[in-house]
């Protein structure tokens, strides 16, 4: 190498992702890389000798980044490096002290700037080898890709620090350029230790230096003076960072492992605007002299880039040191706001509570996990029955005395070893924070959300109701009957719901989306009726466009006669509730047709969102059949949908033993074989694929189950009578999409339910979630609306929980008969839920009287309802009809509660909450 300086050459100390992937790409210059610790990156560039040491680096290489477009596209790329080393190998040390560069990047972490990294040393050692050189007065650009606050200052005093005797020569010859940059790099999924790094489309402001360099600055490339950097460094700290650690945690609570997954939800983006606007922007004009238009713009891009639905960063990674980000990033907010951030606060500390472990802490999301994911060297997340995952920590809390790690602190406030507010208040004290009094409202804000989310509240719930008082005892018991009634009212109307089972499609699955007038007329309770009262002949309402049915219906049901059945003042609730109470007074059936238009008009997300939200649902669980291409394409294309949605997997055939189906289905799924292993293998490919929260089926009238040796547990469902008949249904079973010909009893020579489908519910730990009661059929002619019921034997259930203790069961029954036999046996055996008030049962005198039996004999162990909707819309109506209901039966019966002693709202609360989906929620994650 020679002695004098190359103007075009770099060193390049660490090779993070932006480094490689952001800054070498940019400049066009020659760079020779070194790596200050191990040596993975140039294993991966250069390969490596069979005794496991990479080749050597002195003729460079090449490696590649991935850069990903506004649409998801993405383009690989390569760059080229013109020397790669390790600092731990002797022949790259010496290498690097024979370099004269008029560049050095140092692409370290934060970790790598501290005194005693390698990389700094090394540093050190290569600036006093170009002091002591020939040509010691060539000029010296460092640029450092870390956000650290003044980074290059801080590299300076470093270097002072290690090499005192360099003040001179530094200051007459090395610039050290303080930086921001900015750039979302992810790395290509599969290569975990960032070998390939993977990036957005450059923003604007890629990187922003100050004072100017040589470097020509270009649309991506910034040379400023002091103030605007500050200015830059300010905006990006405390409007996009803060953003970002304020979501980051929570989305990794909520089980999301990408930043992109912030679009399921439109109340995580309704969250951060608020907290911009109201504390965020405020904060940044009082302490900056920037116009709030400059921030405004900077919100505006972030936001567009944060909620891209092609690129989105781990979470889990991001999510690293946020003890410490809170200080840096939210500090000077905080100081001033104690509302809207606050929440974001205890979503970063509800995720920093653990227990210590080797190699780290553990935390636990509450969710089930799976494998262990390695989402950084040596830590994991999403695994085990807590979803738990692996974190460090370094923040120390000083508590009576005693120094504690703040993860354990936590969780010992949480358990209530100590006190949750003290904990919160040292914590916002200590050095990772630096607020030296933080108000009192802030403290208990914290708590109070802090507590709402150790409880299992999600923080989608916490951040839409930020006002809610989280459920604990200091409520004073209540003074008269009245107070007790109003309170129970509205802890009813304003729960968030879980709607454990639907027939809902998200609007992305767009030909299986059902909403609107047309949609609502045409519901199947309707048609039938109709029929009841209609001369029409059932075939010819039949062949009739489904236009021409709603109006029908219209004139039929709503105008000649009054809508007093549940099903129609469904439909009036529905137009009162979306604002058509006017056009529904006029029967104006054309006009509440182009309501709903104008109500989709901004798009059947947001559309579907507002229902939900109105509807005051948490989640809806969908009934995806992989027995339908129609419905299964959206899967296989990986279509994306709102966290809105869960999903279940119904699988009636394996039920039913009808083999012909089955193969078909595996035969279009490209599963070879058609044996009991192919069938299992099938199953768990689409468990796999759609992650469902349970199996489910709805058992055929005649359906039975025979015990047999208990030292194999499972048996085959037998055909009473009639084996093998079928039949033909002119409109969708209820059972399955585009059924065609359907077996009305379960095959007794089948093996698929006791070799397949609970072998599997046992192995996956997937509930499997029957519905019992109906007959098929009873009137072909009807279609869906041509079900009827049947009261069955309830010992097939009991033989059912007695051979399989081990997997979890789901139930619901259609007939008023099976309810009390239903109740006994749940109370016998802990893996059996009854759920909901299904069908003919779903109305308002029925669900009062099911529920106060339940009550009576389960206490709070079933969930009440579900609300079995087809249709969009049917969610605020039904849901609307069931809590009428449910406010009923728990007036009187937290009213026998209150006088046996006295009771508050939380005791309310809980009650309300446990039958609402809590308790379903519980009965998942709970280990038999």
């Amino acid at each position: 190498m020679s002695s004098t300086h190359d103007e075009n050459l770099a060193v390049v100390l660490g090779s993070g992702r932006f480094i490689r992937s952001v800054l070498l790409p940019l400049l066009p210059l020659k760079y020779h890389l070194f790596q200050p610790r191990s040596n993975t990156f140039l294993k991966s560039v250069c390969g490596e000798s069979s005794d496991g040491t990479p080749n050597p680096g002195s003729n460079g290489g090449t490696y590649e980044y991935d850069v990903v477009d506004s649409e998801g596209g993405t383009t690989t790329k390569y760059q080229k490096l013109d020397y790669i080393g390790s600092l731990n190998s002797k022949p790259s040390q010496e290498h690097l002290l024979t370099l004269k560069p008029s560049y050095i990047l140092v692409g370290l972490t934060e970790a790598g700037i501290t005194p005693t990294s390698p990389g700094m040393i090394w540093l050190s050692k290569l600036l006093k080898s170009l002091s002591s050189s020939s040509s010691s007065s060539h000029k010296v650009s460092l640029i450092c890709t870390d956000n650290l606050p003044q980074n290059g200052t801080k590299i300076k005093s470093i270097v002072l620090g290690l090499e005192p005797n360099l003040k001179a020569y530094l200051e007459e010859n090395v610039t050290f350029h303080d930086a921001m940059v900015d750039c979302i790099v992810s790395y290509r999924p599969g290569s975990l230790y960032s070998q390939v790094p993977m990036r957005e489309i450059l923003p604007s402001k890629t990187i922003v230096i100050s004072p100017p360099s040589n470097l020509p600055t270009t649309l991506n490339f910034h040379n400023v003076s002091k103030k605007t950097l500050s200015n830059e460094v300010t905006k990006k700290l405390l409007i996009a960072n803060a953003t970002h650690t304020a979501i980051a945690s929570a989305l990794c609570l909520e089980g999301y492992n990408k930043t992109d997954s912030i679009n399921t939800s439109k109340g995580y983006l309704k969250y951060l605007d608020e907290l911009f606007d109201s504390e965020i922007l405020p904060t940044v004009i009082k302490v900056t002299n920037l116009q709030p238009e400059e921030c405004e713009e900077t919100w505006k891009e972030w936001r567009v880039r944060l909620s891209s639905k092609s690129f989105g960063l781990s979470t889990y990674f991001i999510s690293q040191g946020s003890a410490k980000k809170v200080g840096i990033r939210l500090k000077e907010t905080l100081r001033s706001y104690d509302r809207v951030g606050s929440a974001g606060v205890a979503s970063v500390l509800r995720y920093l509570t653990g227990g210590k472990e080797e190699g780290g802490f553990r935390g636990e999301t509450g969710r089930r996990g799976g494998e262990k994911k390695e989402y950084a060297p040596g830590l994991y997340m999403e695994y085990g029955e807590k979803g738990e995952y692996l974190f460090k920590n370094d923040t120390i809390l000083n508590i009576d005395g005693v120094e504690v790690p703040l993860p354990e602190a936590l969780t010992r406030g949480r358990d209530g070893v100590y006190d949750l507010s003290a904990v919160v208040s040292t914590y916002l004290k200590s050095p990772s924070v630096g607020l030296p009094s933080p108000s009192q409202t802030l403290v208990s804000n914290i708590c109070k959300h802090l507590r709402r989310l150790y409880s299992g509240e999600s923080f989608e719930s916490v951040i839409t109701h930020l006002d809610v008082v989280p459920l604990d005892h200091s409520f004073s018991h209540f003074k008269d009957v009245v107070e007790l009634e109003s309170t129970v009212d509205d802890e009813v109307d304003n729960v968030e719901i879980i709607d454990l089972h639907t027939h809902l499609l998200p609007s992305e699955h767009s030909d299986k989306f059902l909403t609107g007038i047309d949609e609502l007329l045409n519901y199947h309770y309707l048609v039938s009726e109709y029929i009841m009262s209609s001369e029409m002949k059932v075939s010819e309402f039949m062949n009739l466009t489904k236009e021409r049915k709603t109006e029908v219906i219209w004139n039929e049901l709503f105008i000649r006669m009054t809508p007093v059945s549940e099903a129609t003042r469904g439909v009036v609730n529905v137009l009162k509730g979306l604002g058509m109470a006017k056009e529904w007074k006029e029967r104006d059936l054309n006009g509440i047709r182009s309501k709903f238009l104008a109500l989709r008009a901004s798009g059947d997300d947001a559309y579907e969102e507002s229902i939900f939200s109105l509807s005051k649902i948490k989640y809806a669980v969908m009934t995806n059949i992989p027995f339908s291409k129609e419905e299964m394409k959206h899967f296989k294309e990986g279509t994306t949908f709102s966290k809105r949605y869960r999903t279940a997997l119904r699988v009636d055939p394996l039920l039913e033993g009808d083999w012909g189906k089955v193969k078909l289905a595996m035969a279009e799924d490209g599963i070879k074989g058609s044996g009991i292993p192919a069938v299992k293998k099938w199953v768990k490919t689409w468990c796999s694929k759609i992650s469902p929260e349970y199996l489910m089926a709805s058992t055929p009238k005649n359906f039975t189950y025979e015990s047999v040796d208990m030292t194999q547990p499972g048996a085959f469902a037998t055909n009473v009578s009639g084996a093998g008949k079928k039949r033909k249904i002119e409109q969708d079973d209820d059972c399955c999409e585009d059924a065609g010909e359907q077996a009305s009893r379960i095959n007794e020579s089948s093996d698929l339910l006791k070799e397949v489908l609970l072998p599997l519910a046992e192995e996956l730990q997937l509930p499997l979630a029957l519905k019992i009661g109906c007959d098929r059929q009873v009137n072909p002619t009807l279609g869906l609306a041509g079900d009827g019921i049947v009261t069955v034997d309830m010992s097939i259930l009991l033989r059912l929980l007695q051979d399989w203790p081990k997997v979890k069961f789901l139930v619901t029954f259609l007939s008023l008969e099976n309810q009390h036999s239903a109740c006994v046996l749940k109370g016998k055996f802990r893996n059996l839920h009854i759920y909901g008030c299904w069908w003919y049962v779903n109305q308002g005198s029925l669900i009062e009287r099911i529920t106060r039996m339940r009550l009576e004999m389960l206490g709070t162990n079933f969930t009440f309802q579900h609300s079995d909707c087809r249709v969009l819309e049917q969610l605020l109506y039904k849901w609307k009809h069931s809590r009428e209901a449910l406010k009923l039966v728990l007036r009187g019966e937290i009213r026998k509660v209150w006088e046996n002693g006295g009771c508050n709202r939380a005791d309310v609360r809980k009650v309300v909450e446990r039958i609402t989906g809590g308790s379903y929620e519980e009965f998942l994650k709970m280990r038999l």
